[in-house]
């Protein structure tokens, strides 16, 4: 049962968390948002769900994430919410709010309730996570910290099977998930330590790596079984995980794996160590895709400083081994940082905030129990003893709101950031912002500029390709396109857009061909099957243009000109009443698209329905006020309804304002001529 103390707390971190992210949830898409939600098809149909196992987590391949549960939660929430951007922060919010609570849990195991519950609120309110919390696809470091804290809770409860299940979905939220086995090791090593109160004649050289497996019984440590045998699931998962990830599952790209010299890796590392304390401490500069030049010789002042720091805290390490206290937080950091340093394996960076989400947990545990022991030394009265402390809650928290508000404005964001870290990442991002925007010679520069940071690089490629096709440049357009097959010849929009120029060219041949490429390199990307239904709908291939528009409403269930087209389809096959059904689809979703609209209006005035009609054109106005092409329809509607003065009036107010109308004067010629 949890004592009053430990419910208020618990309800403290919840309403910390709010408050400091609250400003946060209606921050637009930004980033890899694009690839991950707004443009993956596997989260738009359930169909997909086996994809979601044997996929990358974006369409395209460039995020070679091994993400199922991330993918997964994103298909619930589109399925329920679409696009709407608050249900996907919530659920960041919540996440961090849970982290926290777990932590707090936790460390009260090993330290006093007071301890555990501040470096949880520090932890909890930290600047340095906003990466992970604020940016809607950094949802992977929360999820999977969620499943690790609760599987080393539900493992030190001894309930080991919900443990693994709590493991596996922690693999299933990103790869750090591997180091579960460790973290249990460390956490019950420190938890039985201080619960059993084992004697110090037990730390022998031997003895030492069996404390985490003692059990109390009668006051008096045992040695459990079940925990030794238990311990190995978990190293065995950790191990098929990693086989399955180098074979047949989401493989790390080669592109990436030594891009560089491991010397240089490890140099900067302990650059890359000095970095993320500051940070911890002074987290006044905070960027998306932080870098760090590689250090290229052992004689750099930073990794000279960095590396006798890491040696000084391992020389230490050993002194405390026997105070686990102080030894869980230090090999908590160190374990964890390991993993992201860069060094045992190459990653895509070198130094990121989002990677201190798990890591910095034992650097505020040590950053509570020195100010701890400060105010002892100091003899602060005791009235104003937190008073420092809450203070830095205060400032950290403030920053914490600050830094949500930059991600506001995506473009802003970019700019911002590439003051201090350009990248590739960085100005294809801000390329795509302006792409967005319909800013297409903007984007096009910004394009070139991300070539010359990655000369590879395949989104830029296509952005590139796509800016110059909407500036009417084909030449150019086709030969981007083509690079980014080159570069990623398994990813289908390259295929897509080279079919749109064949669109414009004319060569319904070559637009055949791509399309159906794209559909074999990525059967699951719905443009493909849109773009071919329009072809085969043009050609008046009627059978094959609803097997691919309806395929691709099943994929993209929220895109309006599919069912758009759709309609139109019916309706020149005759079948009024299904194109009505697809046109009503179509304006439910894009209700202010003036094409959708119209056909919806024009849909019921075919069936006879003139007041429907009428009360649609009437809508259209609203959105376009004056329009002589909406008036001149619903004209026609009120004289097919019998109100046929109203039609005349509607014409000649139309002829009054645009006198060479053509088709409002044969309209209002026919209806005056029927009258006589």
């Amino acid at each position: 049962m949890h004592s009053n103390n430990t419910k208020r707390n618990i309800l403290i971190l919840f309403l910390a968390v709010m408050a400091v992210y609250i400003n946060s949830i209606f921050n637009p898409f930004i980033f890899d948002d694009f690839a991950l939600i707004v443009d993956n098809p596997y989260i738009k149909n359930f169909a997909n769900f086996l994809y979601y196992f044997n996929h990358s987590v974006s369409i395209n391949g460039a995020l070679d994430f091994y993400r199922p549960l991330q993918t997964i939660l994103y298909a619930i929430i589109y399925h329920i919410f679409g696009l709407n951007v608050i249900p996907y922060h919530f659920l960041n919010i919540f996440l961090q709010a849970g982290d926290a609570i777990l932590i707090y849990i936790l460390l009260k195991k090993i330290y006093p309730e007071k301890i555990s519950f501040f470096v949880s609120l520090l932890w909890a309110i930290h600047p340095i996570q906003t990466e992970a919390v604020t940016y809607i696809s950094g949802i992977a470091d929360p999820l999977c910290l969620f499943f690790t804290l609760l599987c080393i809770l539900l493992f030190s409860q001894r309930r080991y099977i919900y443990a693994v299940f709590s493991f596996i979905l922690a693999l299933l939220s990103k790869e750090t998930a591997v180091l579960i086995p460790f973290l249990i090791y460390i956490y019950e090593y420190s938890r039985v330590s201080i619960s059993y109160s084992l004697p110090s004649e037990r730390y022998n050289s031997f003895k030492i790596w069996t404390v985490p497996f003692y059990n109390g019984s009668n006051n008096k440590p045992v040695l459990s079984v079940n925990k030794v045998l238990w311990i190995f699931p978990f190293l065995g998962i950790s191990v098929l995980y990693a086989i399955l990830r180098f074979t047949i599952l989401v493989k790390f790209k080669p592109s990436i794996i030594g891009a560089f010299p491991f010397l240089y890796r490890f140099y900067t590392s302990f650059q890359a160590f000095l970095q993320y304390i500051q940070l911890l401490i002074f987290p006044n500069i905070l960027a998306m895709q932080r870098y760090i030049p590689y250090i290229h010789t052992w004689k750099n002042p930073d990794f000279i400083v960095g590396f006798i720091s890491v040696v000084l805290i391992l020389c230490w390490l050993y002194r405390i081994r026997k105070n686990p206290g102080l030894f869980f937080p230090v090999i908590w950091f160190l374990v964890n940082y390991i993993f992201i340093s860069d060094i045992i394996f190459p990653i895509n960076g070198n130094i990121r905030e989002h990677w201190m989400y798990t890591p910095s947990i034992g650097f505020f545990i040590l950053f509570i129990l020195g100010y701890e022991i400060l105010k002892d030394k100091i003899k602060i009265n005791k009235k104003y003893a937190y008073i420092p402390l809450i203070i830095i809650f205060c400032l950290y928290g403030i920053r914490t709101i600050v830094r949500n508000h930059t991600w506001k404005n995506p473009i802003t964001f970019y700019k911002k950031a590439i003051e201090y870290f350009p990248s590739s990442s960085l100005y294809n991002n801000l390329a795509t912002s302006y792409l967005s925007e319909n800013k297409f010679h903007h984007a096009a520069k910004y394009f070139k500029i991300t070539l010359q940071y990655s000369a590879n690089h395949y989104n830029a490629f296509v952005g590139l390709g796509t800016s110059y096709l909407k500036l009417k440049k084909t030449e150019q357009a086709e030969k981007y396109f083509q690079k980014a097959i080159s570069v990623a010849p398994d990813s289908p929009l390259a295929y897509v857009g080279l079919a749109q120029v064949y669109i414009v060219k004319k060569d319904i041949k070559k637009e055949e061909e791509y399309l159906k490429k794209a559909i074999q390199v990525g059967p699951a990307y719905w443009e493909s099957y849109y773009w071919l239904g329009i072809l085969y709908l043009n050609a008046e291939k009627y059978n094959k243009a609803d097997y691919n528009l309806e395929l691709s409403s099943v994929i993209n269930p929220n895109n309006a000109l599919t069912y758009n087209d759709l309609g139109v389809l019916y309706e020149q096959i005759g079948q009024s009443n299904k194109a009505l059904a697809e046109f009503k689809k179509a304006y439910s979703i894009g209700y202010e698209n003036r094409t959708i609209i119209l056909n919806f209006a024009e849909a019921y005035q075919v069936l006879g329905n003139y007041h429907s009609a009428i009360f649609y054109y009437q809508k259209a106005l609203g959105l376009y006020p004056g329009d002589p092409v909406i008036l001149n329809k619903m004209a026609i509607a009120f004289a097919l309804s019998g109100n046929k003065q109203q039609a005349i009036r509607i014409w000649q107010a139309i002829l009054k304002k645009y006198p060479d109308f053509t088709s409002a004067q044969i309209n209002l010629e026919r209806v005056l001529k029927a009258k006589k």
